[in-house]
């Protein structure tokens, strides 16, 4: 799984699931200094757990437009925010960096890079990336007041969002157009008068910085571009795969017989086996680089304590029922994690440059022939979070066999059955020159 896949499942745990959501749309790219935001229209639940208290707002139905950011309010709770621009083919190519004229002491030695800053403790919060704005259209919910200003001529909205009927928790978000860039720069806060005070003074600037930050897979010995990763970014992936009927469910011990060649290289013949499912309740072993980066956090600080131990539980809030005309309703549900580590044995037939180039490995969850790839809002989820010399270059000699190891994460609600027996390690290679992709699933536990 990406990282992408997991900030939409995670993002920032206990900041709810708004913050969540928006920044798994618009999450770490591999061009880190702007967050793309290419053609499409996101459909956002608008939620974050932050008390404060409820303010009020009139229902208008008209639409305002300045330097082409665009919004409009539909239903009750809805809003339509878009930008319209003619002018925007040689903007927002270039790396950017977020300036800050104010910032509260408080927040001010979190974590940041040139795009992107995140704090956290407790309940308060501040969040800050860019997002390309080509073609950008965002519908929101749960949305009770908005106000619009300029600042230094460019157009500011503020938005007060309602975490759920059953609930009093507000939070607040912001988006400042630059239309010299066709960037917004959004940013999300626990403290409204904050939030407009930073919103206010925020600027761009052209960014010297084009390395992603803290990403291991960065480095000048390494490419991670390869066949296998250009097919699970394209159109087709392994849920479409799945649901075109071209994966084989195979048991534990079995082997796979694969065909592989990354680009402009002659076919490699490999063989694979699962060796072996074992639960596991901490991370000894196991190398803290080997766990999948998100930019500014490792699913290793996500799942684990200080002393390597697993976070057994978890609670989280539950949303159902919003829409442009409803709050909907929250529910808190705890969860319980297991952690599996699956052994695969891949023996190579011919020489092979780079394995990680033409094999990967994932998780998806199968119930009545219904596939997901991450898993259900309430009843849990499962994700790859550790997969071994994923960031470094893995070759193999003719007869070499190498041992990979990934880490799985299943959340259960507890009052729903095992989900570990609906719970798949996928495997996946390619052969670029046919173009062939084989794809294979084994049940984590019987």
């Amino acid at each position: 799984m990406k990282k992408e896949d997991i900030k939409q499942i995670y993002g920032n745990p206990g900041e709810g699931f708004h913050n969540r959501v928006v920044q798994t749309l618009d999450s770490l790219e591999d061009t880190p200094t702007v967050h793309s935001g290419s053609s499409r229209r996101k459909k956002i639940i608008a939620i974050c757990a932050v008390a404060a208290a409820l303010g009020t707002f009139t229902i208008t139905g008209a639409a305002t437009s300045r330097f082409g950011l665009v919004t409009t309010r539909t239903g009750n709770y809805g809003l339509n925010v878009k930008v319209e621009t003619s002018d925007s083919s040689e903007k927002g190519n270039q790396s950017l960096k977020i300036n800050f004229g104010y910032m509260p002491e408080s927040y001010s030695n979190e974590k940041a890079t040139d795009s992107l800053f995140e704090y956290k403790k407790g309940d308060e919060y501040f969040n800050s990336y860019i997002i390309h704005a080509n073609d950008y259209e965002i519908d929101m919910t749960n949305v009770i007041e908005t106000s619009e200003t300029e600042n230094d001529g460019h157009k500011t909205l503020i938005i007060t969002f309602k975490e759920a009927e059953n609930t009093d928790r507000l939070f607040y978000a912001s988006l400042k157009y630059f239309d010299e860039y066709n960037c917004l720069v959004h940013c999300n806060c626990s403290d409204y008068d904050e939030l407009v005070k930073i919103t206010e003074n925020v600027t761009l600037e052209p960014s010297t910085d084009t390395k992603a930050p803290d990403d291991i897979r960065n480095s000048s010995n390494y490419s991670y571009e390869g066949a296998m990763d250009d097919y699970a970014r394209g159109d087709s992936g392994f849920r479409d795969e799945y649901l075109a009927g071209r994966v084989k469910e195979t048991d534990t011990g079995e082997t796979m017989n694969l065909s592989t060649a990354n680009y402009d290289e002659e076919p490699v013949n490999l063989t694979a086996k699962v060796i072996s499912f074992e639960k596991h309740d901490n991370a000894d072993g196991l190398e803290m680089d080997d766990f999948i980066n998100l930019g500014l956090e490792t699913t290793y600080t996500m799942f684990f304590n200080p002393d390597g131990t697993l976070k057994k539980e978890k609670t989280e809030t539950v949303y159902e029922g919003s829409d442009e005309n409803n709050l909907g309703t929250a529910t808190d549900i705890t969860f319980t994690r297991n952690f599996y580590i699956a052994n695969i044995e891949v023996t190579a037939e011919e020489d092979i440059e780079d394995l990680h180039k033409v094999f990967r490995t994932g998780v998806c969850i199968v119930e009545n022939n219904c596939y997901s790839d991450c898993g259900t809002e309430d009843y849990g989820s499962a994700v790859e979070i550790y997969n071994t010399n994923s960031n470094k270059k893995l070759s193999l000699k003719k007869g070499e066999t190498a041992v990979i190891q990934s880490g799985i994460i299943i959340e259960q609600n507890k009052e729903k059955d095992d989900l570990a027996k609906s719970t798949y390690l996928q495997i996946s290679a390619i052969n670029a020159q046919e173009p062939l992709y084989q794809n294979y699933m084994v049940k984590v536990s019987k």
